[in-house]
């Protein structure tokens, strides 16, 4: 069961998709203090594991953000749905949400895990531990 949104867990996953939305399009600047952002909001433990099965960590997933700054082109969009909060154990919080994209005229759709940490000096009040995708068939 998931509980109603919004949850700091909620307000963390929109935040981070925005950040994705404009750098992925380069409709955002890229810099450093821009990256910095995301660099702070992913545990130094963080790991995903992509639709795929491939497991990455945190040094994997911002290098390859560092160097993916518009590569979506500027017709690319990413939003997020069904967002729920599905347990919240001390300072952990398990969520569930979709990822939809916009790409080069195709849309996708994955159903993800989120995994984070209260941490008082984070964004939303939240680190991201672990994400873990799954592509969802289009509806």
């Amino acid at each position: 069961m998931t509980l109603a949104e919004p949850s700091a867990a909620g307000r963390e996953i929109v935040a981070l998709h925005v950040f994705f939305d404009g750098w992925l399009s380069g409709r955002l600047e890229a810099g450093e203090a821009v990256f910095a952002e995301l660099r702070a909001a992913l545990s130094p433990d963080f790991t995903l594991v992509g639709p795929t099965g491939k497991r990455l960590d945190q040094a994997a997933v911002l290098g390859w953000l560092a160097n993916a700054h518009g590569s979506r082109g500027p017709d690319f969009r990413i939003w997020i749905e069904n967002v729920g909060l599905l347990l919240r154990r001390g300072s952990v919080h398990l969520a569930s949400y979709d990822e939809c994209q916009h790409v080069a005229g195709v849309d996708t759709r994955r159903r993800v895990t989120g995994v984070f940490e209260e941490k008082d000096d984070a964004r939303n009040g939240l680190v991201w531990l672990a994400v873990h995708e799954t592509w969802v068939e289009a509806v």
